[in-house]
């Protein structure tokens, strides 16, 4: 009783603590310093579907607080310092429950190669979770035409806005909807500027199972309106080239990407295959959008694409276990405070999907609420069928 009461106590200290640090806006910002962030309270409720187990359900709450921490020495030096803390809690489940993962790891995700392990978890029991991580950790130096940053950083390659096969060192999952800083890599990068819209890029990401590792370079430039990018390297077991367009045709947003991978003698990827994407966006006068994005795995599977097949096709960078995947998106500003949205995934092959409603209100200056579904369907073993259904409920406050 003692030890609950004890844990009780250093709960409410900490949201306490986050929250009066929300409240200090007014001395978060200095001359050489910025602080910046943000709190969110999850509501998070899970339910499985029959076909997988005997129908479950599982309620749960996720307070994540965010703080980015900003230095500028000089006109040519920034440092920057960011940290996510999370605190879950369980609060109803059901027998049915047992052996699912908790909502949070219930939708599949990107792993994250990184060198250094800057996680903590002071807080590790049945029902509540607490754990603290480092999701930015970076200098970047400016002069002139070359920059160079070097760190726990964010190096976003891709032109395509649900799946970014040439995104070698961040990939992430469209279904990731509460993560909208996106993945970080501990790696160094330089640019080197040859014009407004044009670079050279050498990037490279260690990690301590060294033939798991990412060194790649990237020539940006600017031809007939378009963004042209043009890049190779290795990644993991096998040499990679790609490429990638960014423009528009008659108003509306026309981009692809595509990556070729060589696999090692030595690797158990038998032959060379391509992964490549193309997608198109629209938004009319009256704030309705449009975007559809088709995305092409060689090494998909036209079969039941469930179970293992999504954690190899994660590992190996193929972004979906499909051999085909569409995607969807349609969204509408309902009054200037209020914008709705449905996005969706299509496996045409073992014919499962994806339908995400979502809601965004804005209740007050840095005060916004979210109200998003993820309902799967499909059969035992598909892709999607064994995912069941999701509702999520978030209010963020930011600093």
């Amino acid at each position: 009783m003692r030890e609950c009461q004890r844990l009780n106590r250093r709960v409410f200290f900490l949201v306490a603590s986050l929250l009066l640090l929300a409240s200090f806006r007014a001395f978060a910002s200095w001359d050489e310093y910025t602080l910046r962030g943000y709190v969110k309270d999850l509501v998070g409720l899970h339910r499985t579907d029959p076909h997988l187990v005997e129908p479950g359900l599982r309620l749960s709450n996720t307070i994540h607080a965010r703080q980015n921490l900003r230095w500028y020495p000089t006109y040519t030096l920034t440092g920057a310092l960011e940290v996510k803390t999370w605190l879950a809690a369980l609060l109803i489940e059901n027998e049915a429950m047992d052996g699912i993962e908790p909502v949070a790891e219930g939708v599949p995700e990107f792993g994250q190669a990184r060198y250094f392990d800057w996680s903590w978890t002071p807080i590790d029991q049945e029902d509540v979770t607490l754990m603290t991580t480092i999701d930015r950790a970076w200098v970047d130096w400016y002069a002139g035409q070359i920059q160079v940053t070097a760190g726990r950083q964010r190096i976003a390659w891709g032109t395509n806005l649900a799946w970014n096969p040439i995104d070698l060192f961040n990939p992430y999952s469209p279904l990731d909807f509460d993560n909208e800083e996106r993945p970080g890599t501990d790696g160094l990068r330089f640019q080197y500027y040859t014009g407004p819209s044009s670079k050279v890029e050498v990037a490279a990401a260690p990690v301590e199972e060294f033939e798991k590792s990412v060194t790649a370079a990237l020539v940006k430039i600017n031809r007939w309106r378009y963004d042209l990018h043009f890049l190779g390297g290795r990644r993991g077991r096998g040499t990679v080239v790609g490429t990638a367009w960014a423009g528009q045709i008659r108003g509306g947003g026309f981009r692809g990407e595509a990556l070729y991978t060589y696999p090692d003698e030595d690797s158990h990827i038998p032959e060379p295959y391509l992964v490549a994407g193309v997608s198109g966006d629209y938004t009319f006068p009256n704030s309705f959008y449009l975007l559809g994005e088709v995305l092409f795995n060689q090494r998909g599977t036209t079969g039941p694409a469930g179970g293992l097949h999504w954690a190899t096709a994660i590992a190996e960078g193929e972004l979906t276990p499909a051999r085909t995947s569409l995607f969807g998106q349609v969204a509408l500003n309902i009054t200037p405070l209020i914008r709705g949205s449905i996005s969706g995934i299509l496996n045409p092959h073992d014919r499962s999907w994806y339908i995400g409603p979502s809601i965004d209100q804005s209740l007050a200056t840095d005060l916004d609420f979210t109200a998003i579904a993820l309902i799967f369907g499909g059969d035992e073993r598909t892709e999607f069928g064994d995912l069941g259904q999701m509702l999520f409920l978030r209010l963020k406050m930011s600093f």
